[in-house]
């Protein structure tokens, strides 16, 4: 049998991308590798913001989210939130990755990179899986947010609590990915305290301060769920009849509203 040739008629008709397998690399410690990405726009915001950005630490799976009206917040928010994990860590930042994006590539952001000494690493356009981690996330995280607006019966412009409420889920759930240990655990040191959860647009009544009550009046009003207590006891919820967010650590859920 004579050796194969190559044939550039076949090149350029049928060439077809190729498999590209993990790297097979595996951090040590928090930050020493996050995946970033942006996600949008996406229309009817409440509040005007039209995109959310994840960030997702590799060692330890643990999210971050941020929403912001255009993208060139991006590079703002992203300095203070490696403010906040390095004091939280006393850890340096190590890799980040993301894609091409040209929100990703300016030539401020390139100056921040290399004065703090991190390394940026850019998967080439269309080539998701390079930046796999990140990307997945996207997907997950916007596939439940629209089931929980689905689920709730809520109109598109909750989105970002919808997001918000599943970036917090998944941060509490348990992954194969680290052992069945939950992000949360791996990031904080300690189980997350699951007691507040509540199914997102479930009913519940806030209570009404004594001080805005007038006598014969009723002293709850009934809300729909947005957001869960994050670094507070208060929870967040949308009034259907003021038409505005309200926050309040004394609500009694009704269970039976999402039967």
């Amino acid at each position: 049998m004579g050796k194969e040739e190559f044939c550039e008629g076949c090149a350029y008709r049928q060439l077809k991308q190729k498999h590209h397998p993990p790297t097979g690399t595996m951090t040590k410690r928090w930050l020493e590798r996050v995946h970033i990405d942006l996600c949008g726009p996406i229309p009817n915001s409440l509040g005007g913001n039209h995109y959310f950005l994840l960030i997702v630490d590799e060692h330890t799976h643990y999210i971050w989210v941020e929403f912001l009206p255009k993208k060139s917040d991006l590079f703002l928010w992203l300095r203070n939130w490696k403010l906040q994990v390095k004091w939280e860590t006393s850890l340096k930042l190590q890799h980040l990755k993301s894609d091409g994006g040209m929100e990703f590539g300016s030539n401020e952001f390139k100056k921040w990179l290399t004065s703090e000494g991190v390394i940026h690493e850019i998967s080439i356009p269309y080539k998701h899986e390079q930046n796999g981690l990140a990307e997945r996330c996207i997907q997950n995280v916007s596939q439940q947010a629209m089931c929980q607006l689905f689920g709730a019966n809520m109109s598109q412009g909750f989105w970002l609590y919808a997001v918000e409420s599943v970036v917090y889920l998944i941060n509490q759930s348990p992954t194969t990915a680290l052992n069945n240990k939950t992000p949360y655990k791996a990031w904080v040191g300690k189980r997350p305290n699951i007691k507040c959860l509540h199914t997102f647009g479930e009913m519940g009544y806030v209570h009404i301060l004594p001080e805005t009550c007038k006598k014969w009046t009723k002293k709850s009003c009934p809300c729909w769920l947005l957001r869960y207590p994050l670094q507070s006891r208060n929870y967040k919820l949308w009034d259907p009849n003021q038409h505005m967010v309200v926050v309040s650590p004394n609500v009694n859920f009704d269970k039976s509203s999402n039967s």
